[in-house]
């Protein structure tokens, strides 16, 4: 189980997507018209605005003649992505720090697991050449800015508390939350689930013994 987290390429980030995963499966069940789907839109909120400012930053970058392989944006040569997409500032980075923290102002949880996570999900970024440390510090920057203006915004409009309240819109916003926690459950069984299986085939001792077979 620890080789799978741990593995030479992409552990310590895989370790970070885990525990960020558990937290957030936690809330869903526990409180899916509530938190549970707060944290999905903070996710679809900060991956938005990360891949706006990401792509921005690659055609100003472009345009004023930054596009050599030593550029801000690129992601480092060995990276697993292709050489044109753009690294700054680092998406995974940016969410982790975004959700994690919003979590935390939203369950009074201490803030400083959320700063942990994301100094780890930083390192462990670098630890597999997906990103540059200028990308994971953009990350790292960003990633809270986003988390704290989702919490206000959540405070606002009383997104965590909508069925609690006297709102009339409380049918409206039960409508949203099953289409958000199916898009969240489609999303996870499509993309993310795949990527945990192909490293799970990685690293499980019983690959070398299959082949053998």
């Amino acid at each position: 189980f620890f080789r799978v987290l741990m593995g030479k390429e992409g552990g310590l980030s895989a370790f970070c997507h885990l525990l960020l995963a558990v937290s957030t499966f936690y809330h869903v069940v526990c409180d899916p018209f509530g938190l549970g789907t707060c944290i999905f839109l903070v996710f679809g909120l900060s991956q938005l605005c990360v891949k706006i400012i990401k792509h921005a930053c690659k055609h100003v970058a472009l345009a004023c003649g930054y596009g050599g392989p030593s550029a801000f944006w690129r992601r480092p040569l060995n990276s697993p992505r292709p050489p044109d997409s753009p690294g700054f500032p680092s998406s995974h980075t940016s969410n982790c720090a975004s959700i994690s923290l919003f979590i935390a102002l939203e369950t009074g949880w201490n803030p400083m697991w959320a700063v942990a996570l994301t100094f780890a999900m930083a390192m462990g970024r670098m630890q597999d050449n997906n990103h540059t440390w200028p990308q994971t510090i953009a990350g790292v920057i960003i990633g809270p800015l986003l988390g704290v203006g989702a919490h206000l915004i959540a405070m606002n409009f009383q997104l965590g508390h909508m069925l609690e309240s006297n709102s009339p819109y409380q049918l409206q916003w039960k409508c949203i939350c099953v289409a958000t926690l199916f898009t969240g459950f489609a999303f996870f069984m499509g993309d993310t689930l795949p990527v945990w299986m192909d490293t799970l085939r990685k690293y499980l001792p019983f690959k070398s013994r299959n082949k053998a077979n």
